[in-house]
């Protein structure tokens, strides 16, 4: 299928732009397309469990087919953690995982990539968000760590996905606790 990309939204997406187009559409598929993990041996050294300070981000890019029937959203999430004690701050365990959210689409036509754009980056996202968090919760168990429980997804102005400032701090070893961004 040949595939026209539009890319991310430089602006914070709107809600309205995102509403025309969810309205028009079925959700058909979320895929795991990429996982990347790594933690490193002073993540685990004692005391265990180690206290963390946890910061996550995402973004998304949007794909309309050229028949605008099918709309395709690539969700790129990240998680790195800081052990607290640490004199170095370089994150020693780090998580990237992509999914794409495939759409069925009907009746496109009058959109343009503004709401194409915001639909990725907020209904893509949201979309993929529950199995972003089950992986995340799931890996940080298998690589020894205590269970990463991701907070809500908090729907408002993000900042420009490329700038990592959504990244909100999380205490791991308390988790489903978060504190407020500094």
């Amino acid at each position: 299928m040949k595939k026209t990309e539009t890319k991310p939204a430089s602006a914070p997406p709107r809600m309205e732009l995102a509403i025309l187009v969810s309205d028009r559409v079925q959700i058909q598929d979320v895929r795991l397309i990429r996982c990347d993990c790594r933690i490193e041996p002073r993540a685990l050294a004692p005391p265990h469990p180690p206290r963390l300070q946890a910061n996550f981000a995402h973004e998304a890019s949007t794909q309309v087919g050229p028949d605008c029937t099918r709309i395709a959203v690539v969700t790129r999430f990240r998680f790195s953690a800081i052990r607290e004690e640490s004199e170095k701050h370089e994150p020693c365990v780090g998580i990237e995982a992509l999914f794409l959210v495939t759409y069925a689409a009907e009746g496109l036509t009058g959109l343009g990539p503004e709401h194409f754009n915001s639909f990725g980056a907020l209904n893509g996202v949201f979309n993929a968000w529950p199995y972003w968090r089950e992986l995340l919760h799931s890996l940080t168990v298998r690589m020894g760590l205590p269970a990463f429980v991701l907070p809500v997804l908090r729907i408002g102005t993000p900042m420009p996905p490329s700038a990592d400032a959504k990244d909100v701090p999380h205490d791991v070893a308390n988790a489903g606790t978060h504190s407020t961004p500094q």
